[in-house]
């Protein structure tokens, strides 16, 4: 029985690593409208943040 958690106890750990390294990183083209919209925010200009998001 112990045999069956440590099973269990592994495939669920290697399930977790693999999702882990199946996670999407934002494109570079989304950070650069991220961060250029919240650079406008922080200048107040407002609408042109909102019109870029």
């Amino acid at each position: 029985m112990r045999w069956a958690q440590t099973a269990i106890a592994c495939l669920f750990m290697t399930w977790a690593a693999a999702s882990a390294t199946h996670a999407q990183q934002p494109s570079a083209e989304y950070k650069s409208l991220q961060e250029l919209a919240t650079q406008l925010y922080q200048a107040g200009q407002y609408a042109q943040a909102l019109h870029i998001s």
